[in-house]
Parts: C-alpha cells; sequence; structure tokens
C-alpha cells in the first residue's frame, strides 16, 4: 500500500488542498455542531455539557416537528423532480432520429446552464409576487383573480410555491448524466430488441432503466 501511495505521491499533494478545504467548511463545522448539541452552549461563555436534553426538547418543539415533515416533502418532491424529467427529456433526446436536431436541442438545454442559480430564484420571486407577479397577472387575466394572493407569505400555498419554483424541473446536470448513460448503451441490444418485435416503451423499460441505475 505505501508503495501504491509513494508512486502517485504528486496526485495525493495535489488532491490534499482540496481535502483540507472540505475539511474546514463542510467536515469540522458539522462535527462541532454534532458535539456542541449535547451542550448548554453559551457562546462567550462556559457551555455545560447536557446530554439529549436539547434533542428531547427539540422533538417536543411544534416548530420543530412541523419542519420536518416539510423537508421530508421537499426531499421526496426533489428526488421525484431530479428524476423523473430530466430522464423524460433525456429520452427523448435520444430517440431523435436526425443527429443535427439533437445536437440542437442538447444545445439549448445545457446553454440555460448559464443562467445564475440567484437569477433564477429572483425570476421566480418576481413570478410570485403577490402585488403584480405574473402568476398573478395571468390569473386575473383568465378570469380568475379572486385566486390572487401572496403566494409566498400564505402558510397554505408558501411550500407548494416553493417546491415549484424551477418548473419544469429539467436539471441540466441530471440530463447529461442521463443522456451520457443511454448512448454508452451498446446500439447492438437495442437493434437485437427492435428485431424481436419490442416496442420503444419496452426497450427504454427492459433496456435503459435497468442499465441507467448507475446514473
Amino acid at each position: 500500500l505505501l508503495k501504491e501511495i509513494w508512486k502517485a505521491k504528486y496526485i495525493y499533494l495535489a488532491l490534499l488542498p482540496s481535502v483540507l478545504l472540505i475539511g474546514v467548511f463542510l467536515y469540522y463545522p458539522a462535527i462541532t455542531g454534532l458535539i456542541y448539541s449535547f451542550f448548554e452552549w453559551n457562546p462567550g461563555s462556559e457551555s455545560h455539557f447536557i446530554g439529549f436534553d436539547n434533542y428531547k426538547r427539540m422533538f417536543q418543539d411544534q416548530y420543530v416537528i412541523e419542519g420536518l415533515k416539510n423537508l421530508s416533502l421537499l426531499m421526496i418532491t426533489g428526488i421525484i423532480k431530479f428524476m423523473i424529467p430530466p430522464l423524460i427529456v433525456a429520452e427523448l433526446l435520444f430517440w431523435l432520429r436526425n443527429r443535427v436536431a439533437a445536437y440542437w436541442f442538447r444545445t439549448i438545454f445545457v446553454s440555460s446552464m448559464v443562467l445564475p442559480a440567484v437569477a433564477n430564484i429572483l425570476i421566480w420571486q418576481n413570478i410570485y409576487s403577490g402585488q403584480s407577479g405574473l402568476l398573478n397577472e395571468f390569473l386575473k387575466l383568465i378570469g380568475l383573480g379572486n385566486m390572487t394572493q401572496a403566494w409566498l407569505a400564505n402558510p397554505d400555498t408558501a411550500l407548494w410555491a416553493i417546491i415549484f419554483i424551477g418548473f419544469p424541473f429539467i436539471s441540466i446536470l441530471h440530463l447529461l448524466v442521463y443522456y451520457a448513460g443511454l448512448l454508452s448503451i451498446s446500439s447492438e441490444l437495442k437493434d437485437a430488441a427492435m428485431i424481436d418485435g419490442a416496442s420503444n416503451f419496452r426497450i427504454i423499460r427492459s433496456i435503459h432503466l435497468p442499465l441507467l441505475k448507475g446514473q
């Protein structure tokens, strides 16, 4: 093992700064946060060890319980948003027969990556604005003015408004990963399935999805 490490010593040295930065800015705060969760933490003065008291109090706090429910919903919908729409678009690009058209569609999707995340959030903030937001103006236009509201300020709609940010949920990174996975599948498998009479849907279900598990 030491011989292998010595052979690749320059690679390890090149990786070391990144590992140190990750350790200092990600792992160290997380570990210290976990340690301090067992203390009655008083910044600037002495902290006292109280065991699991903070956790007991946390799980008796109605706001924390409600927050965990909302977090679970955000995680579940996030998984759905980042898996299904990009996979559908990747499949549609894969089945395009015209390679030139496929190239331009890929370019159109990938070009959207240049839009910063902050700008994207600001756009959606303006869509949901209670004053003259695009969503409220659209509802007025189609005669549903009675449904207008401050979408991010209403407890009944705020969570779903946040979940809906990013519609139609085509994450470019996930799209590229799925599309690269589809391109890596041997065309012989698809050709053999088509000779056996498999439909496009059957090819997706029996060949593409099993072989995309890694992605």
